[in-house]
């Protein structure tokens, strides 16, 4: 994507800035483009992740600074008793659910007869310091997207991606141009987009839901997040090239 001489100098001018003002923008961009996500989100959900997040870093801290993060098993679908880790992992999984109903990403409902439900599961990994240590316990929910039909459960899933030879001459310009280059990371960025087909998926400790946003790992989240973000940039004064 490439602008206009005025927009690329103040963007270049002000490249400190750029993540909070693209974050602060696009965040106020999806609102208006999906309603789904712009209704006022009840006092509880913020007071119930904050309270869930304080307890999961109390418990690193406290407890788990002294282990390294290779040493640490990594449950694949259900947390067992027995798993020294296992209140962490809990709370990492409720605290993933708890962000993703913040931002509604799906509304609990029973599925019309004949309707396809698409499991999902938890993928967990310990983050860790530069030293190898626990930082965070970290849960995703994922769709099983292996599980859905084209033409059922989704249409288009194709999404442009930056190769290396692109990135590459991109580079070599900014430095023969002497622009600065700065970068950004959309927390999340998939849920921002919505979900455009009527897909249901079965949620672990909350039952069965209607998708209104794109869960990583459907088939067309990433095409959905693409046409988002491309038509956000367009709205800031971006062009093709």
């Amino acid at each position: 994507l490439t602008t206009d001489s005025n927009v690329a100098a103040v963007y270049t001018n002000r490249a400190d800035a750029i993540e909070g003002e693209y974050q602060e923008k696009l965040v106020l961009t999806t609102a208006s483009m999906n309603p789904s996500t712009s209704s006022t989100t009840a006092p509880s959900a913020p007071k119930k992740i904050t309270t869930i997040k304080d307890q999961l870093n109390q418990m690193t801290r406290d407890r788990m600074r002294e282990w390294k993060a290779a040493d640490v098993p990594i449950p694949r679908g259900e947390i067992k008793s027995t798993d020294p880790h296992a209140k962490l992992w809990h709370l990492a999984d409720e605290l993933e659910l708890a962000q993703l109903e913040e931002k509604k990403c799906w509304t609990l409902c029973t599925p019309p007869p004949g309707a396809r439900v698409i499991s999902t599961h938890m993928v967990r990994r310990v983050k860790q310091d530069s030293s190898g240590l626990i930082e965070k316990f970290k849960s995703r929910l994922i769709v099983n997207g292996r599980r859905m039909i084209k033409g059922v459960d989704y249409n288009e899933s194709p999404s442009p991606v930056l190769d290396a030879t692109q990135l590459r001459t991109l580079l070599s310009i900014e430095a023969y141009k002497r622009y600065r280059v700065s970068t950004i990371d959309i927390a999340n960025a998939y849920i921002h987009a919505a979900m455009e087909e009527e897909v249901y998926v079965r949620i672990p400790a909350r039952g069965t839901g209607r998708l209104n946003q794109s869960l990583y790992g459907s088939k067309q989240a990433g095409n959905n997040w693409w046409k988002l973000i491309d038509e956000f940039l367009k709205s800031q004064g971006w062009k093709e090239s």
